[in-house]
């Protein structure tokens, strides 16, 4: 089965969560003759709460005490396999947790303070190649965001706080050189950007202003120097700015079957992995 994609991993937990609380009425009258699925006379959860599939196969079991999750906290896959496996400390509040797809395979690791993500969290690809690491203060994205290609180097490295990126956002090709550097401001680009070649060469600069590119930008492709002011994202010079465009297809063209682009990895780091793999023969 094809790998999901990383991002929708962020939204496992809140989901089987959600889907325990769905089914709760339904369980109840049943499972209280056994002594599971139990809400006291104020209305919380006690005790081992459990729920099957239709095959037979469990869904998810927890133990509560007064409303709050203790211990292990397992949720399933329909063919039996652990979905995610959460571990309560004794006040209910703060939990390890893992999450895996419907291989097995580990797909990412962290912490949670109540239902929001907390501490560092790591994502991997076949269960064991990082390919990204961020940190949560109680639900909050701060400090430094990083992706990362199979072999450890570096893709992607964005600084957040209070869920918005600030400060230097850099990118690399694969051979460690840099490929872009742009600075943002609350959760927007705003001021300088640069393009480098993977040789190393500075090919662009130019300007943002909430996100939009501004004032005057410089291209460097094929020995040519071209200059274009922009207002509010659009050109003065729709023909130059054409030009350039055809310079830019012409030297992605001449790199073709060369190279892998590190933007495809970020986008799509499954697909990365694949053509890495055709690439070396494997």
């Amino acid at each position: 089965m094809k790998l999901k994609l990383f991002l929708v991993i962020l939204m496992i937990f809140p989901s089987f969560l959600s889907k325990a609380q769905h089914d709760q009425k339904k369980d109840n009258k049943q499972s209280s003759k056994v002594g599971i699925n139990r809400i006291d006379s104020k209305g919380q959860k006690q005790g081992i709460w459990k729920k099957k599939y239709e095959n037979g196969k469990i869904a998810y079991e927890v133990y509560f005490k007064n409303n709050k999750p203790i211990g292990d906290y397992k949720r399933y896959h329909e063919n039996g396999k652990i979905n995610a496996h959460l571990f309560y400390d004794n006040k209910g509040e703060k939990a390890t947790a893992k999450i895996y797809n419907e291989n097995g395979e580990l797909e990412a690791e962290g912490f949670y303070f109540g239902r929001e993500r907390d501490s560092i969290w790591k994502y991997y690809v076949k269960g064991i190649i990082l390919v990204r690491k961020e940190r949560y203060v109680k639900g909050s994205k701060e400090g430094n965001e990083i992706y990362y290609y199979p072999d450890g180097g570096i893709v992607k490295s964005t600084k957040w706080k209070n869920n918005r990126k600030i400060g230097i956002e850099k990118e690399f090709y694969n051979n460690g050189k840099q490929s872009t550097e742009t600075k943002y401001q609350n959760g927007k680009r705003n001021g300088y950007y640069y393009k480098f070649a993977r040789n190393g060469s500075l090919i662009t600069t130019g300007h943002y202003k909430n996100n939009k590119k501004d004032g005057k930008w410089t291209y460097r492709y094929a020995k040519k120097t071209e200059e274009i002011i922009y207002k509010d994202g659009i050109a003065d010079n729709q023909s130059t700015l054409d030009s350039i465009n055809t310079l830019e297809i012409e030297r992605l063209e001449q790199q073709k079957g060369k190279i892998i682009d590190p933007e495809k990895y970020v986008r799509n780091p499954f697909l990365y992995i694949e053509e890495m793999k055709k690439k070396e023969g494997r």
